[in-house]
């Protein structure tokens, strides 16, 4: 009788985590389980100056910027961002407000706090296709919310004060994942 191994090759995931590398397909992966390389890279462009608080060194916001565009992940993050916006139905016009323009913005116009919102747009959109069916989670936007913190508005209107109310509707679907 032959032994039998404790984990295949095929069950390990990239780390050797013992995971299998994609989830079957009935199953649903949590937003923070799941790891989207577009939204990683963003935030790890984010949160870089913390990053080096450790070590004293500061990094500034152009620094950051400047990895973030050398990396191609602006020009991603803006493609993302509005094929996103598209599926919420929201319009182009209303997408470039609001990452605060009144246009629909190019790569060289992106600073910190656009690119947070599309970083955090990501995050959203995860959280909440891994929360609802396609349809209800791309609705989902504009409808009405009674959740204490949308006071019975849609979650769009958060949007709209810029990137604390990206953060805040980030922050709520995270909770209730």
């Amino acid at each position: 009788m032959s032994k039998i191994p404790k984990k295949l090759p095929q069950d390990q995931g990239p780390s050797g985590s013992g995971r299998k590398s994609k989830p079957l397909p009935h199953t649903k992966t949590r937003a923070s389980d799941a790891r989207d390389p577009v939204d990683e890279a963003l935030q790890d462009q984010i949160h870089r100056a913390s990053l080096h608080a450790f070590s004293g060194e500061a990094v500034s916001d152009e620094k950051i910027m400047a990895d973030a565009v050398e990396k191609g992940l602006v020009a991603v993050g803006l493609k993302v961002y509005f094929r996103m916006m598209e599926l919420w139905g929201v319009s182009g016009e209303e997408g470039a407000a609001l990452l605060g323009f009144d246009h629909r913005p190019i790569e060289a116009e992106i600073g910190i706090e656009p690119f947070k919102r599309m970083s955090h747009t990501v995050g959203i959109f995860r959280a909440l296709h891994t929360l609802l069916s396609r349809d209800s989670a791309n609705a989902w936007i504009k409808k009405p919310n009674s959740a204490e913190i949308f006071g019975g508005m849609p979650a769009l209107e958060l949007l709209r004060t810029g990137t604390p109310g990206f953060e805040a509707v980030r922050s709520h679907l995270a909770a209730a994942l």
